[in-house]
């Protein structure tokens, strides 16, 4: 009988692992590696080749491959102990008498412009659909802290513009990928006498109201913006708010102002609410995602994946002006 010592050995070196004993269980009640790795929503190679590792630690077979999986006489001695072990485990969990509350692995994204159409509702749509257990946490930021968060991994991905990111990032734990061009657009009433063009030109908005949101892409869009409408002259009035999107284009119309923002605010549809592009070419905000090497969440490498395989589409998917 192996002593308490070596069994402790043998589970903190990870010859005996928890992940391995469960799989090589589903195996014993499937009897098939491939209905197993079904069952578990993992590839057959992973469970053939934890099954297989498991049985060089333990030092013998636990199942017959031939035309078909069988139990070994000492495999299913083995998995019989192993069952109940598992069982005493449930139970262990149920001291308190409280519900266990399992943990949905989670992701955590930094947004700084709209995800309601366009390449970044695409990532997101993909991510959800390849890997729908996995919970997605959206969140706000702002260009003051987002560096921050995602070097102390408050962040596990950030999107924002490549300009937002004013520090240098060689020799940093931070990495960035830049992924798509947005074309900069106005926001405006449906009814608002500009709203009759097809185009506005910078010149069109002096003499105008402006709404920025004082997070988020906002003040990056006026910074990129202001020197161009100066050109022609001065905007009558400059209004900073700290509004959720949704809630600036509301007052937009509202007060019958302008703002600006990207194609991905597309998706949004509010009553009274249209959109223009702007400029005699396309005004292009270039966006990035932004990671640090130091994160070792598995989520963050399934979506850096996905991300990868749809950076293309987008280089090729440039805008012409168009929306």
């Amino acid at each position: 009988m192996v002593d308490q010592s070596t069994l402790y050995k043998y589970l903190a070196s990870g010859r005996l692992s928890l992940v391995s004993l469960s799989q090589a269980l589903v195996v014993s009640e499937q009897l098939s590696f491939h209905k197993a790795a079904d069952t578990l929503g993992i590839a057959q190679s992973a469970v053939s080749n934890r099954v297989a590792l498991l049985e060089d630690a333990i030092g013998f077979p636990l199942f017959e491959r031939q035309q078909s999986v069988r139990l070994t006489a000492h495999g299913r001695i083995f998995l019989e102990f192993i069952s109940d072990a598992i069982d005493l485990i449930g139970k262990s969990l149920e001291i308190s008498g409280a519900p266990i509350e399992i943990h949905r692995p989670a992701i955590r994204v930094g947004l700084q412009s709209a995800a309601a159409a366009g390449p970044l509702a695409a990532i997101l749509r993909r991510f959800e659909a390849v890997l729908p257990d996995i919970r997605l946490t959206l969140m706000e930021t702002d260009d003051s802290d987002v560096l921050k968060c995602v070097r102390r991994r408050k962040l596990d991905i950030a999107f924002l513009p490549c300009r937002a990111m004013t520090e240098r990032l060689p020799h940093d734990v931070l990495d960035a990928l830049p992924l798509w061009d947005e074309q900069v657009i106005v926001a405006l009433h449906q009814d608002d006498p500009l709203a009759a063009k097809s185009r506005l030109h910078w010149k069109d908005l002096v003499d105008r109201e402006f709404l920025v949101r004082s997070h988020g892409i906002g003040p990056h869009l006026m910074d990129l913006a202001l020197p161009l409408v100066r050109q022609a002259g001065e905007p009558r009035y400059i209004e900073h708010l700290r509004l959720g999107r949704d809630t600036l284009l509301t007052e937009v119309v509202r007060k019958r102002a302008v703002a600006l923002t990207t194609e991905a605010a597309l998706g949004i549809a509010l009553p009274g609410l249209t959109f223009r592009p702007i400029g005699e070419t396309p005004v292009l905000v270039t966006f990035c995602a932004l990671w640090s090497r130091q994160n070792i969440n598995p989520s963050l490498k399934s979506l850096l994946k996905i991300i990868r395989e749809l950076s293309e589409a987008f280089r090729n998917n440039k805008p012409d002006g168009t929306i």
